[in-house]
This record gives C-alpha cells, sequence and structure tokens, in this order.
C-alpha cells in the first residue's frame, strides 16, 4: 500500500460550478506542496487504481469568511490533484499535468472533517492507494 500524506497552509480551492478555481492562488498552492510530498514519498508517477481520500480541514475560530460547504472544498481538493483542463496548462506550474491520480473517478473512498483551530487555517489531506476490495 503506497500513501502520501501532506499539510498546506490556507484554506482549500473550492469547486464552484459557476467559476473556475484554476486561476485561484488556492490551487496553485496545493499543486506545488503536493508535489512536494509527491517525490518525498518516492512516487515516480501517479497512482493508476482506486484511491482513499481523506481531508481534515482546520478552519480559524474566529475566522470572519464565510465558510463554503465541506463538499465543495473536498471537490476542489480532488479537482486540484488531477490535470488541470487544457485552458489552464500554460498558467499551472505543472503543465496540467495530474499529481497524484489521473482523475478523480478513481477516488472511491472519501473521509472528510472539518474542525475549529486556534491557529491560522489549513488542511491535512492523505491519498492511499487502495489494494483490496471490498
Amino acid at each position: 500500500m503506497r500513501c502520501v500524506s501532506f499539510k498546506v497552509s490556507g484554506k482549500p480551492p473550492k469547486k464552484d460550478s459557476g467559476k473556475s478555481m484554476w486561476s485561484h492562488c488556492e490551487v496553485k498552492l496545493l499543486r506545488e506542496i503536493d508535489w512536494g510530498a509527491r517525490e518525498t514519498a518516492g512516487l515516480n508517477e501517479t497512482f493508476k487504481g482506486k484511491v482513499t481520500l481523506i481531508v481534515s480541514i482546520y478552519d480559524y475560530k474566529n475566522s470572519t469568511e464565510s465558510k463554503a460547504d465541506l463538499d465543495n472544498l473536498v471537490g476542489g481538493i480532488c479537482d486540484g490533484l488531477q490535470g488541470s483542463p487544457d485552458e489552464y496548462k500554460k498558467e499551472d506550474l505543472f503543465e496540467g499535468k495530474p499529481i497524484l491520480f489521473e482523475d478523480d473517478c478513481q477516488v472511491v473512498r472519501i473521509i472528510a472533517e472539518r474542525r475549529e483551530t486556534e491557529e491560522p487555517t489549513y488542511y491535512i489531506v492523505t491519498v492511499i492507494e487502495e489494494t483490496c476490495s471490498f
């Protein structure tokens, strides 16, 4: 079983069907930190099979920012871990290449939570390669 886990400071990218999230700085930060975590874990390629995604979001408890729905944040993270759409490849540091999986349809299980913290907002992402079927 292979696994990659990493922490990102700041808020996660939010999936919003009305606007593209790919031009937002949150996506760029996610992809940069994720690439580093992939290299640290010794992964030379994306996961090819099914994966489990675990997301823990820690919101600063006194934040005045409006809170996005947890499912939209998880969707934004999923989109950020796969390849970017053609129209954003020039802006993407990794030229649109997928980072951890080819397509978010590979995610077969999601565990997500949101908690308040005294620290500035951050989130932790873990992707685990599935090695058995249930």
